[in-house]
């Protein structure tokens, strides 16, 4: 099947409305899945970064209150 360029949103319109896509639906899913798959990435980089962030700095070294 050859490859063309379409509107991914338009075509996921087209899914919801109950009508037939004008491309493979299998199509559609592998782009959504990656859609999905590189979200989740993204959002584990942003966690990563957050917890780096809070994380006490390795070089300050903690003295104790009197």
């Amino acid at each position: 099947m050859p490859a063309t360029e379409s509107n991914f949103l338009a075509e996921l319109e087209r899914v919801v409305r109950g009508e037939r896509p004008t491309v493979d639906p299998r199509a559609l899913l592998f782009v959504a899945a990656e859609v999905i798959l590189e979200g989740r990435k993204a959002d584990e980089r942003d966690l990563q970064r957050i917890r780096s962030a809070n994380a006490p700095c390795s070089n300050v070294i903690a003295f104790p209150r009197r």
